[in-house]
């Protein structure tokens, strides 16, 4: 049986791509690096679960099992910057509380150690439809 950390190591070795729901990599929409945003665009107000679950293990985000819950209220988008902010590539695992449909992403945050100008942040959206999905996007 393949691990979690397994997958989530093949996802990383084999680049920026979708373990379950949309990926892709977008434009900067002027988020810092490590941001997570979090987007609901459905009719619904919703409870999302984030977890770090895996990354470099000396990481504070992976020592301290960095995790949040966040509730965004229908058509409603809110930031949590510098959520990861450390250099190397982390495994995130989010949760839609309302139907237990859980999505698993990588993405690195910064680009170079203490280069804070650069890198990806990541979004997690409910779209219109209820569909779960998730996006990381560069910081120019």
């Amino acid at each position: 049986m393949t691990s979690r950390r397994g997958v989530l190591r093949a996802v990383a070795l084999g680049g920026i791509g979708g373990v379950a729901g949309c990926s892709a990599i977008t434009d900067d929409d002027g988020y810092d690096p490590g941001t997570l945003v979090i987007e609901n665009r459905h009719s619904l107000a919703h409870v999302i679960e984030v977890r770090v679950v895996d990354g470099p293990t000396t990481s504070p985000a992976v020592e301290s099992g960095r995790s949040g819950t966040f509730a965004v209220d229908a058509d409603e988008t809110r930031s949590y910057p510098e959520f990861v902010t450390e250099d190397g590539r982390f495994g995130i695992e989010a949760t839609l509380s309302s139907d237990d449909e859980t999505i698993e992403f990588v993405f690195n945050p910064v680009d170079a150690i203490g280069d804070t100008s650069s890198g990806t942040y990541a979004t997690i959206s409910v779209d219109g439809s209820g569909q779960f999905s998730w996006t990381v996007s560069t910081v120019d």
